[in-house]
């Protein structure tokens, strides 16, 4: 067969350069799976030997793969990737599987496929993905043609460099059986389009979790470039040697202030990754409120005596136990002191509160601070989100206790709600689950 020079940029470019009739369609990520299924369904059904040559498109494709592998039906897969492990390390762990390693600047990297090759059923899909916006949308050629499935095999094995050739007869006429199983093909697509709108949802929910992932980054990057960009300005005029001593203190001061903003930034951050990479705890020793609460907020008493503030607490009697992580308890009650600390002025007040409510346990902390407008109460519990109105001092802070607050609480089965007027101060109430009596 005379195959053109190494030409395109895919194979599915390729193939058309080489005059191989191949029907392309646009369709998305999940259809595009959904049509190797499909392949997949009637291989096993009809109980097909057959070799298979497949470059993922998605990860999903994979569990396909090997559904078929398990019935073992296949005579050989060969699973293409940019590395010898596979598609993010996985492998295919069953008889008959060879991991094939692409070369530089293969005709293959920018192209996905699956191609079925029998005596009895042949049949060939050739994807790219589109660049921009689109990513989510494939143009695919497919076809049940013998000559355009041999002609893809060999441009496949030229690339790869491997030598054994693949017999075809491109002339055979396609027989009452082949009509049967395309048949069957369609009943498998069919079927499986009548699950798509499950499969829709499912990439809808990936692509709105990678689109929030994306504005966080976003985010965490203006958040570190602000306060780097004022470190600069600083130490460009600290350089002067015609800086008086007064407007050298004052830059001095911008830049510890920028320094500790940047600190807590970088340890919310940290916080938050540890709330996603731990899992939390299978069990959690029931804790006692009335022997916990009263030694964190000692430790505030000293600053509170500091800044003027008045701050205690009251906890009832015969209060039941909370099926809550003692660290993770103290973290929340640690951000709460200190937000009401923060925003209170001297001579005002900050109080701890326990009661019961219904099945939970209600811990408040309350105070006489600055308060939260309505606009800002809406946004409250946002990452970065700094809302409140500052004090005569400049208050520094990374905009994430809250958020981590509110993740902790939720992970354990716990919620948090606010109430606040500006300039009267404001309420966190925080609902615990009581330990269940054995």
């Amino acid at each position: 067969m005379n195959l053109p020079n190494r030409p395109a940029s895919n194979l599915l470019q390729w193939l058309q350069d080489a005059a191989v009739e191949i029907p392309i369609i646009e369709v998305a990520t999940v259809a595009l799976r959904n049509l190797v299924a499909a392949y997949i369904d009637l291989l096993m059904e009809q109980q097909l030997p057959a070799t298979v040559w497949v470059k993922p498109g998605s990860e999903d494709w994979l569990p396909e793969i090997e559904r078929y592998q398990q019935q073992g039906f296949t005579e050989k897969i060969y699973l293409c990737a940019a590395q010898e492990k596979g598609i993010r390390g996985k492998q295919l762990e069953y008889p008959n599987s060879v991991i094939l390693s692409l070369p530089k600047q293969s005709l293959l990297a920018n192209t996905a496929f699956f191609v079925v090759f029998s005596k009895k059923f042949s049949a060939l899909i050739v994807a790219e993905q589109l660049s921009g916006r689109n990513q989510s949308i494939w143009r695919v050629g497919c076809s049940l043609e013998s000559i355009a499935v041999a002609t893809a095999l060999e441009a496949i094995q030229q690339d790869l460099g491997i030598k054994d050739e693949v017999e075809a007869d491109t002339d055979t006429k396609t027989s009452a059986t082949d009509t049967k199983l395309v048949a069957n093909l369609l009943l498998k697509q069919l079927q499986r389009s009548e699950t798509s709108p499950s499969l829709l949802v499912e990439q809808k929910a990936q692509e709105e979790e990678s689109a929030k992932v994306q504005s966080f980054i976003r985010q965490v990057a203006q958040e570190l470039r602000t306060p780097l960009t004022h470190m600069k300005t600083a130490l460009s005029i600290l350089e002067s040697s015609k800086l008086k001593l007064a407007q050298r203190q004052r830059y001095l001061e911008m830049l510890r202030r920028q320094w500790e903003h940047q600190n807590s930034l970088v340890s919310g951050l940290l916080d938050l990754m540890e709330l996603e990479c731990v899992s939390p705890e299978g069990s959690i020793t029931p804790l006692a409120l009335a022997e916990f609460i009263p030694g964190i907020v000692s430790t505030y008493q000293p600053l509170a005596m500091e800044k003027g503030i008045q701050l205690g607490y009251t906890i009832p009697p015969n209060l039941p136990e909370v099926s809550f992580p003692s660290n993770e308890l103290r973290q929340i009650l640690i951000n709460l002191l200190n937000n009401s600390l923060k925003f209170t002025a001297p001579k005002g007040k900050v109080a701890v509160q326990i009661s019961l409510a219904g099945d939970y346990v209600q811990l408040a902390v309350s105070d006489t601070g600055v308060g939260i407008s309505p606009i800002d109460l809406r946004r409250i519990f946002d990452s970065f989100y700094r809302g409140r109105v500052n004090l005569s001092e400049d208050i520094t802070g990374a905009g994430l206790g809250l958020t981590i607050v509110q993740q902790l609480l939720q992970r354990y089965g716990g919620s948090i709600s606010v109430a606040s007027q500006v300039n009267k101060g404001s309420s966190f109430k925080v609902l615990l689950p009581t330990a269940k009596q054995e």
